[in-house]
């Protein structure tokens, strides 16, 4: 069963550093916008926000009320000071798995890979989408094929499922997606093994490979 998508329409700023102009001012600490992990504790509480590279940083402002023994997948703005990280605003973004779906589950509609990158723990995905303002779309990310290559590494192939769910293609929206690797590590050495990334676009197949 394929899990749906809320698309969010994304206005926070790329990563900067805010600085002072006056002579005599301090320059502010750096001000950072990117995707991140939030987990929490047995009480739902979070205190520490883990980058898309893998760096732990302490929130100062940790956020309470939320699931417990859970790990948030998120693009946040923060502002950072040394190890500490002060959480400026938040939305949820989905981290899904590779699996194998049934071929009813199976739709490519396509959309716009704005841009595609690897981080420590996931591969991310930065979407435009031709949708409504209350539209869901339904994502998830099938197995194809896993590869053994001439020599010897292994290669899986995974594919972006994306059902338009009949939503018209009225307006261009952005929204962030990412594909675990943890769940993949039984299946792919680090080093040796890749990940071979297809997403249907209005252009055509968009493939990538990444190095794992």
């Amino acid at each position: 069963m394929l899990r749906y998508l809320f698309t969010l329409i994304l206005v926070l700023p790329l990563a900067c550093q805010l600085t002072s102009c006056g002579d005599d001012e301090q320059p502010l600490p750096p001000y950072v916008q990117g995707l991140a992990d939030l987990p929490t504790n047995s009480d739902g509480r979070a205190s520490t926000l883990i980058t898309d590279n893998g760096e732990e940083l302490t929130l100062s402002n940790p956020v309470s009320g939320l699931r417990r023994d859970t790990t948030y997948r998120l693009v946040a703005a923060w502002v950072r000071s040394g190890t500490t990280a002060e959480l400026s605003s938040y939305s949820p973004i989905l981290a899904l798995p590779v699996a194998r779906y049934a071929q009813s589950d199976i739709h490519t509609d396509p959309l716009t890979v704005m841009a595609c990158w690897k981080g420590a723990h996931y591969i991310n995905l930065r979407l435009a989408l031709k949708a409504t303002a209350t539209g869901i779309h339904y994502m998830a990310f099938n197995q194809t094929d896993y590869v053994r290559n001439d020599d010897g590494s292994r290669t899986l192939c995974a594919q972006l499922i994306h059902y338009q769910n009949n939503d018209p293609l009225y307006y261009t929206r952005e929204t962030y997606l990412s594909l675990s690797l943890k769940p993949l590590e039984s299946l792919l050495q680090t080093g040796r093994d890749s990940l071979r990334l297809t997403v249907r676009t209005f252009d055509g197949d968009y493939v990538k490979t990444f190095a794992l």
